[in-house]
C-alpha cells in the first residue's frame, strides 16, 4: 500500500516492465508536475471517515530524487 506521495513515484516506476524501468526513472521526472495522495482515515469521534491529502510539487530537487530512486 502506498502511504506517501514520494512512494507513489516509486510505485509508478515499479509497474513498468523491468526492461523499461530505467527509462521510466528518466522520463517520469520530466513530465511530472505534482503528486496528490489522498487517504481516508476514521474520524476520532463518530462514524465515517475524513480525507487527508499530501501534495508533492515536482521541484528540480524532487525530480533529481525520483531519478535516483531516493523516495525517503
Amino acid at each position: 500500500m502506498v502511504t506517501s506521495a514520494a512512494q507513489t513515484t516509486e510505485r509508478i516506476i515499479d509497474i513498468l516492465p523491468a526492461n523499461q524501468q530505467e527509462q521510466g526513472k528518466v522520463q517520469l521526472p520530466q513530465v511530472l508536475k505534482a503528486v496528490l495522495l489522498q487517504c481516508l482515515l476514521p474520524k476520532f469521534h463518530g462514524e465515517g471517515r475524513i480525507a487527508i491529502f499530501e501534495i508533492m510539487i515536482a521541484t528540480s530537487d524532487v525530480r533529481n530524487l525520483i531519478r535516483q530512486v531516493k523516495n525517503h
